[in-house]
């Protein structure tokens, strides 16, 4: 008995017990999961696709979601858009748990062709940073559906079938044009009469008819109040004897 007493007294006697009591209790708590406390941010949408948009000029505003879906708030860095792209947003420095604010994304192309760009969020979460995606496409205020024409060959003094090219309006407001002239053995017609809609087009028929044998050039020259006015097509054809 005293043996016992003196072992079940004896510290490192306590400290396994202590230890076994432990285990059991971590054993029970084990299956239940225990609350995060991390920080995390979702964006919805991820990516924005602008499409066309004239150089130079803005597109309307598309709009991201950001939500801290953690267990705690969320602080931000910042913010920043790259490329043609600009952002304004709603969201202050901390944001609370379940709570969102919002992005809204511009495009303005400074050149023609694809654009490409990013939102970059940098925070205190986990998935820091977080990016939205962005992609567009510069075009000129107004554009030609073909930039040059080829003739068949085509005998002198003889006309050709009519070619047409489509004259595009791109912008938001109307274009106004001055003239629409054709050079060499070259004439054309049009319905684009002295204003094209915005966003509207309108045809020119090209024809051909040489005055010598060999081959003949020429040019549809199109004079209007857009900024990349004068818009050209380049035109060629061979006479035949």
């Amino acid at each position: 008995m005293e043996l016992r007493a003196a072992v079940r007294g004896s510290a490192p006697f306590e400290w396994a017990r202590m230890a076994a009591r432990l285990a059991l209790l971590l054993g029970w708590l084990l299956p239940f999961s225990l609350p995060s406390f991390a920080q995390s941010l979702t964006i919805s949408p991820s990516s924005f696709n602008f499409g066309s948009q004239v150089v130079a000029t803005s597109s309307n505003a598309k709009s991201a979601t950001l939500t801290n879906t953690g267990t705690v708030q969320l602080t931000f860095t910042s913010i920043i858009a790259s490329g043609d792209f600009s952002q304004t947003n709603t969201c202050n420095t901390n944001i609370l748990p379940g709570k969102k604010c919002t992005i809204k994304i511009t495009f303005a192309p400074t050149v023609l062709g694809a654009r490409t760009g990013a939102i970059t969020i940098s925070d205190n979460a986990g998935n820091s940073p977080q990016t939205i995606t962005l992609t567009g496409n510069g075009i000129a205020p107004a554009s030609l559906s073909h930039t040059t024409l080829t003739f068949s060959n085509e005998i002198v003094g003889s006309t050709s079938t009519a070619k047409s090219v489509t004259l595009t309006n791109n912008q938001s407001v109307s274009l106004n044009i001055s003239s629409i002239a054709a050079s060499g053995d070259f004439a054309q017609t049009n319905t684009c009469g002295a204003t094209v809609l915005a966003k509207g087009h309108c045809t020119i028929s090209v024809t051909f008819t040489p005055t010598a044998v060999g081959t003949r050039t020429g040019e549809i020259t199109i004079t209007d109040d857009a900024s990349n006015s004068p818009q050209t097509v380049t035109l060629s054809g061979t006479g035949l004897a």
